[in-house]
């Protein structure tokens, strides 16, 4: 991931070098065209695009300064620096005519397509909303199998989060007039895959004991209706014969998120050392989130069979498409600005389920039986799903800038993402009775559904979630 962003950076960089503004009308608008010349009293050292502290770097040569621009010709203030060149066809010197320098009537040039370029590159600290599991791996005395409520919940049943996740992002951005009024900005973020997961095993006395608690609906079940436990690890018995379950369970809850945006900003008030634009343009975000559980089971002894494994997975992907409006307020006049930016997304959230599983065992003789279906994942719930809906995505960035030369600029900030409308992957499980994992295990390892316990666990729709993520971010901005 940072390998990529450093590369955009690079490309970014390279190619905003390669625009050098060329025209003198566009660089120097006329008078009353810079929203900073129309304001009174106005100190140009305070105007948006950078307070130099010194900005003795900007001024012309001497002997150049003091020549009067042509009529509807205005300058700059100091502290946007465009191009001034005689390549942009205003000079100090004479033109062919032995007039004066600048624009006369039948001078033409055409003007650069961006003024005042940037890229910034921002690294952050982030940190997700947790989401919530139901019940999937418990402990116990052995004995009691494993079985919810009594046993001692190792994963699940609880909001589950990583804490934190590092980020990138990069932002190009420039301006479509040299008055600064309209400009346009681009940025992409992605941030770290954020992997929680457990690893538990038993040593070949089945000790611990590891269980996956179920609600089962099937009467013929052992121990009937009620809550009960897939056993992976521990003492058991089949009618008078004992056994020993020798097992691990292996589970891992992956989320990923990214984001771009492009978005024009448009001028609606400015004074010393203060300015607010409107913003507004196109925003897309990807939110998936994957959840896999699995357990492999050795028997001793093998009168029965040698092995049994299943597999259920979880995943989910909401991809959003939609518009962004919003307002950026920018104030400072000095070396360190402040900048507060709320927006809001508003369009379609695609939501994607696929619910699968995979079982095998394996009898003595090594023969192994494969299954499509797991423990979780049956035929009664398998299947990919689809839907669409509105969501907004409300977000806000709070960020201080301090200038460190003409070009280059430290950001620190915050930052603050909210979906209205998620597909979440453990919402998928269907916890519908006694808030566990609801199971009619009848269908187990290649067996037929028993009506008498009930199409479970079912699947009745995608369930909707929300979440949000927040972070804390350092960078730097090149200005060119």
């Amino acid at each position: 991931m940072k390998s990529r962003i450093a590369r955009l950076a690079v490309v970014a960089i390279v190619l905003l070098m390669g625009r050098v503004p060329s025209d003198a009308e566009a660089a120097a608008p006329s008078s009353g065209s810079s929203p900073f010349a129309q304001t009174e009293g106005f100190n140009s050292e305070a105007s948006f695009s950078g307070y130099i502290g010194d900005d003795s770097e900007l001024r012309a040569p001497a002997g150049i300064a003091d020549q009067p621009l042509p009529l509807g010709v205005q300058a700059r203030p100091a502290a946007y620096g465009y191009d001034l060149s005689p390549k942009s066809g205003v000079s100090g010197g004479k033109d062919a005519k032995g007039g004066k320098g600048g624009l006369g009537k039948g001078d033409h040039a055409s003007g650069p397509w961006i003024y005042g370029p940037w890229v910034s590159v921002e690294y952050l600290s982030t940190w997700l909303q947790g989401r919530y599991l139901p019940p999937l791996v418990s402990t116990s005395p052995p004995g009691t199998a494993g079985v919810v409520p009594g046993a001692s919940i190792l994963f699940g049943g609880d909001d589950l989060s990583d804490n934190r996740q590092t980020a990138g992002k990069l932002t190009i951005g420039g301006w479509l007039d040299p008055s600064e009024q309209l400009g346009l900005v681009g940025n992409f973020f992605l941030i770290e895959t954020e992997s929680v997961g457990f690893h538990g095993a038993s040593d070949a006395s089945g000790s611990p004991l590891l269980a996956r608690p179920i609600y089962e609906t099937w009467p013929s079940a052992d121990g009937g209706v009620g809550p009960a436990s897939f056993l992976v690890s521990g003492p058991t018995t089949v009618g008078n014969l004992p056994f020993i379950l020798d097992g691990q369970i292996d589970a891992v809850a992956k989320t990923d998120v990214l984001g771009a945006e492009g978005y024009l900003r448009y001028l609606l008030f400015c004074a010393p050392g203060q300015r607010l634009d409107l913003i507004g343009g196109y925003q897309f975000s990807r939110v998936d989130d994957r959840l896999t559980i699995s357990s492999s089971t050795d028997i001793d002894p093998q009168f029965f069979g040698a092995n049994f494994a299943a597999e259920d997975i979880f995943d989910t992907q909401n991809k959003f498409h939609g518009g962004t409006i919003g307002l950026l307020g920018q104030v400072g006049s000095g070396p360190v600005v402040l900048s507060v930016l709320a927006k809001v997304g508003l369009g379609d959230m695609n939501q994607r389920v696929t619910i699968d599983g995979q079982s095998a065992l394996t009898d003595a003789g090594g023969f192994t039986s494969h299954y499509t279906s797991g423990i979780l994942a049956l035929p009664t719930n398998m299947g990919t799903y689809e839907q669409d809906k509105f969501a907004v995505i409300p977000e806000a960035e709070i960020k201080l800038t301090f200038k460190l030369t003409k070009h280059l600029e430290a950001t620190v900030g915050y930052d603050f993402i909210y979906w209205s409308s998620l597909a979440l992957a453990g919402e998928q499980i269907d916890t519908s009775l006694g808030n566990l994992p609801t199971v009619n295990s009848s269908q187990w390892f290649g067996g037929s559904l028993d009506p008498a316990g009930g199409s479970y666990p079912g699947f009745n729709g995608i369930k909707d979630s929300s979440l949000y993520l927040q972070g804390l971010s350092v960078g730097l901005t090149l200005r060119m």
